[in-house]
Order: C-alpha cells, then sequence, then structure tokens
C-alpha cells in the first residue's frame, strides 16, 4: 500500500445511510447546528442570536429543498411554525448568501457535504403551501 492510498484510506467517509424523512431532519439540523457553532437543541428554539438564526435559516432551506416536504410539513416538523416562515427562511438564505462572506463560506461547506449524499427534490408543481 503506498503512501497516498494510506491517506485516501484515512480521509474516506462513507455515505450515511438515512432513509426516512424524519431521520433525514434530524441529520440537516445537526450538521447546520454544528458547521454554525451551535447545539441542535439551540436551532429548534426561538432564539434570535445571528448563529442560531443562521443555522435556523439552513435547516429549512436544506430540509424544504432535500426531502420533497410542501412549506406547511416543513414548518410543522421544525418548530411548529407558519408555513410563511419556511418561505422566508430560503429566501432569506438567497440573501445572506449574496451580501454575507461568512454565512456564504459556511452555506458552501454544508452544501457540498449534502450534496454529496442527497439529490435535491425536483421542484413542486400544484403544491398546496
Amino acid at each position: 500500500m503506498t503512501a497516498a492510498m494510506s491517506i485516501y484510506r484515512a480521509d474516506f467517509k462513507p455515505l450515511i445511510r438515512i432513509r426516512s424523512d424524519e431521520e433525514k431532519i434530524a441529520y440537516f439540523i445537526d450538521l447546520c447546528a454544528t458547521k454554525n457553532g451551535v447545539t441542535a437543541d439551540q436551532v429548534k428554539t426561538k432564539g434570535r442570536k445571528r448563529e442560531v438564526a443562521n443555522a435556523r435559516h439552513m435547516a429549512r432551506y436544506f430540509i424544504y429543498n432535500y426531502t420533497g416536504l410542501s412549506y406547511l410539513s416543513t414548518a410543522h416538523k421544525t418548530s411548529g411554525i407558519n408555513h410563511t416562515t419556511v418561505r422566508t427562511s430560503i429566501l432569506v438564505v438567497g440573501d445572506l448568501c449574496q451580501t454575507d462572506k461568512n454565512f456564504r463560506n459556511t452555506f458552501e461547506l454544508i452544501y457540498k457535504e449534502v450534496s454529496s449524499q442527497f439529490k435535491p427534490v425536483e421542484k413542486r408543481v400544484n403544491q398546496r403551501y
């Protein structure tokens, strides 16, 4: 075994086998919380600290785009909020990626990890909320 192969094997991270939407939701919340330096419990609360809010917005973005849940279902699964809050979170992620360099870097790290394991759900047509 060459040195290059041993380095590759040490860095190899197998894909996580996640089957249900509940497992995906927990995974997205944990991942976004960890990358933003907060806990998953803080993401589920209504705190307004910037780090917590950013992690919450990112988690809602990934849950909506990678599970196939509607705005309403995503809202109920995350913290019992209104469906428009999920829509607003998705818009905020887009806005912050354009204006905040640190947010964009963190989002891109999470996006690369998520997109290597999951496929985004196709855009919904005629789906209520």
